[in-house]
């Protein structure tokens, strides 16, 4: 019998208790399997177990309330992180079905999924508020979210996306653009030709992008005044922390 045999016929308390093992070791960068996890969540999505979206829940709604609470434009919303919580696993429950998920590869692309789910009702609602002006954001709201993904790493974000930081940063944009190009790239872990291709409206070519980036970056890298926030908070300075 396979690996993926013997994953197929546990049950499914057991194949939970091995989910919450293997996640605590993937967060620890002890091991990057996850098979058990993305099992779990195919007896969730292709099998239509109710009980393994109930583990499923158990399992990752702290890792959704840290991209609930660190995402920039949440604060805006008035509203408590429970809801957005409930809301993006609601949403993941309708927009995925068998056929869709077989386009998965391994549990980071699923939860990078999951990740997407949070941005996109984040922005729905505060796509209600009288008044909103989110011009840009308006855009990833109205698209499809993707169903390849390949990236998922938070390293940046636990760095970025302290309060002080991402205010500091936020008056730095010169545009609507220069702020998503630096969302797709640092929150979502997107690649330029990742973000035209989701995003061919947006951008005359993918040339574009590297150019918002690259100016945005060089900019960023040369501000005394940022430098200091990220040695006083992070024991880094932009120069390390923004990868290209």
């Amino acid at each position: 019998m396979t690996h993926a045999d013997s994953l197929a016929t546990q049950p499914l308390h057991a194949l939970a208790q091995q989910c919450a093992k293997e996640t605590q070791r993937f967060y620890q960068k002890q091991d990057r399997d996850g098979n058990s996890c993305l099992e779990l969540f195919q007896r969730a999505i292709i099998s239509k177990q109710e009980k393994a979206w109930e583990y499923i829940y158990g399992q990752y709604e702290p890792q959704v309330r840290k991209w609930v609470l660190r995402h920039p434009m949440y604060k805006t919303t008035g509203e408590p992180a429970e809801y957005f919580i409930n809301m993006a696993f609601t949403r993941m429950w309708h927009a995925l079905n068998p056929e869709k998920f077989t386009q998965f590869h391994d549990i980071k692309e699923v939860l990078r999924y999951l990740q997407l789910c949070v941005h996109s009702v984040i922005i729905d609602d505060l796509r209600t508020h009288p008044g909103s002006t989110i011009a840009i954001d308006d855009i990833i709201a109205q698209n499809s979210l993707p169903t390849r993904m390949s990236r998922f790493d938070t390293k940046v974000l636990d760095n970025i996306y302290r309060s002080e930081l991402w205010d500091a940063i936020k008056k730095r944009f010169q545009n609507g653009k220069e702020e998503f190009v630096f969302y797709c790239c640092y929150a979502l872990d997107m690649k330029p030709r990742e973000i035209y291709q989701q995003y061919p409206d947006m951008f005359r070519d993918v040339r574009e992008i590297y150019r918002i980036k690259e100016n945005l970056l060089a900019r960023l890298r040369r501000d005394k005044e940022l430098q200091a926030l990220f040695s006083d908070s992070a024991g880094k300075s932009p120069n390390q922390t923004f990868n290209e």
